[in-house]
């Protein structure tokens, strides 16, 4: 019986689980009709196993959980055997499907049993609570822990002399890692509410606590802070990083740390992490970690505005010259920075799309879109409409080899490589073929988005034509696209320089207790700032 228990749940085996509790419970029931006495034939360890098994991922959701918190509940009664923080703790792993109703009956049960709660029991209350969004539950169960860790790690330690005796008292009183890691990815899962700061506070703690952070409590906090844009708190973090010896020799974590820096300072600062990760490894990196660290650094660059193009296809020649082999996002960023410099980097960008065309890896709907994006900043739109019928020819199965089609399937189609062609016409001043294809992707099936629409009011704005600025307004409502302050700009600007002022006032009236950028847009129509002033 031991064994079979430990093999379900070493496999994660539910199937087998259930069988051996149903076989149990029957076995039970004969005994009770006998008037047998109730024989403990499950242990501990023995429950821990079959709840391991029965909130496994492939146990089947919901229900299998279910069963394994009533089984919890009923296994005193049944076996005699009391629950411990680890069998809790295995039950709370598997509450990622579960309500949060389930999730609070097993710490309900804990408190109720007086069950000690070590540190991983607290780490995975916390991880559930987080999950809820329920973070002031999360922190109570963190002070919880920091107080019963006091209570249980302060000890009076008596030294006796030929001449005095004296108690002091040693307090430990702060849980490990793993509990701050938990608490900390809470605070940095809610950006919006100052997660990020909190987070950094946490940390500050850890080190006034002597707990020494580990690499799975930044890899969080890293892209939480670059979301801040603040340099004083990206630095603080790394000050950390390097107090606590972490060394960054893998590649997941040294991009991380560079995405930080780019988002939040001087690219100096995102380069000086990536040429230390480069000559720290050196030869013993390997290719597709070489591919994410410059990658990672490419897209730091590609977010300044000070000659980024150039530097971004500087850092992609390096790149090639290393050695290390592109990928799509790479060509993608690379293709890009030819765009926003122009003209003269189009025999760059088609030399970039020649490597596309060797066919190294399979081209996809983000290339393409970034391929007319280049060729209409660089001035050929012709090319840039080959790229857009070759996506439609690759969407429908036609190759030069063969000329058997196939019905398109509308989920490979992305809405943005429609939005680029759309985009392309209307930067050259061909706003009625920008409607036409804007047409063209509805026939097709497409859902517009929120940039489809934005683009082609402009588009519309542009042609002065009311009618057509109207029904875009119609397909974006009848399509239930939300509406934010780029398409209510959108809107004004539209009905602005179609001549309708009162319909740009009706919208601005409308929605500009919730969108600010509205305003912006106000400063490009006088006539319809003169009659908001005036009104």
């Amino acid at each position: 019986m031991h064994i079979l228990a430990a093999a379900s749940g070493e496999a994660g085996d539910a199937v087998s689980a259930k069988r051996l509790l149903d076989l149990l419970r029957k076995q039970q029931m004969n005994d009770q009709s006998k008037g047998q006495e109730r024989v403990k034939v499950l242990n501990i360890v023995d429950c821990g196993y079959l709840c391991k098994a029965l909130v496994a991922p492939s146990a089947g959701g919901d229900s299998s959980f279910l069963e394994a918190v009533s089984f919890m509940e009923t296994m005193q009664g049944e076996w005699g055997v009391m629950p411990d923080a680890q069998l809790c703790t295995i039950l709370l792993s598997g509450c990622h499907g579960a309500s949060s109703k389930h999730e609070k009956r097993i710490h309900e049960f804990v408190v109720q049993n007086d069950i000690d709660v070590n540190d991983f029991l607290a780490a995975a209350l916390i991880r559930v609570y987080g999950r809820a969004e329920d973070i002031e539950r999360a922190v109570a169960v963190f002070t919880a822990q920091q107080q019963r860790r006091q209570r249980h790690d302060t000890a009076p330690t008596t030294t006796t002399s030929t001449t005095t005796t004296t108690t002091t008292t040693t307090i430990h009183a702060t849980p490990t890692v793993n509990v701050w890691n938990a608490i900390i990815r809470v605070h940095v899962a809610r950006p919006s509410v100052g997660g990020a700061e909190r987070a950094v506070a946490l940390l500050n703690r850890m080190d006034a606590e002597g707990v020494r952070p580990d690499r799975a409590t930044f890899l969080p906090l890293l892209p939480a802070v670059g979301k801040t844009r603040s340099l004083t708190l990206a630095k603080e973090v790394h000050t950390h990083i390097i107090k606590s010896d972490i060394t960054i020799v893998d590649s997941r974590f040294a991009s991380a740390l560079i995405n930080m820096f780019g988002q939040c300072g001087p690219i100096v600062e995102a380069t000086n992490v990536f040429r230390e990760f480069l000559q720290r490894r050196g030869s013993s990196l390997r290719k597709n970690e070489s591919v994410w660290v410059y990658n990672a650094l490419l897209s730091a660059v590609s977010n300044r505005k000070e000659d980024s193009a150039a530097q971004v296809l500087a850092l992609y020649d390096e790149m090639l010259e290393s050695g290390v082999p592109p990928d799509r996002a790479t060509l993608a960023m690379a293709l890009s920075a030819c765009g926003n410099i122009g003209a003269k980097e189009l025999e760059r960008g088609k030399e970039i799309h020649r490597r596309v065309l060797d066919g190294r890896f399979p081209i996809n709907e983000f290339v393409e879109t970034a391929l007319i994006s280049m060729y209409s900043k660089c001035g050929s739109l012709e090319d840039a409409l080959a790229v857009f019928d070759n996506h439609q020819r690759r969407l429908l199965g036609i190759s030069s080899s063969s000329k058997t089609t196939r019905p398109p399937k509308q989920e490979e189609t992305t809405v943005c490589v429609w939005n680029a062609i759309i985009g392309a016409h209307g930067d050259h001043g061909l706003f009625d073929q920008a409607m036409s294809f804007f047409h063209r992707m509805l026939e097709n099936g497409v859902a517009p988005n929120e940039v489809t629409f934005s683009t082609v009011l402009a588009v519309c704005a542009a042609l002065g034509s009311l009618p057509q600025g109207e029904e875009v307004r119609a397909i974006m409502t009848q399509h239930g696209v939300p509406i934010n302050g780029f398409l209510v700009s959108g809107l004004i600007s539209m009905y602005s320089k179609c001549g309708d002022l009162d319909q740009a006032v009706a919208v601005f009236d409308k929605w500009r207790l919730y969108h600010l950028l509205p305003w912006l847009k106000v400063r490009f129509a006088p006539p319809l700032y003169t009659t908001m002033f005036r009104n």
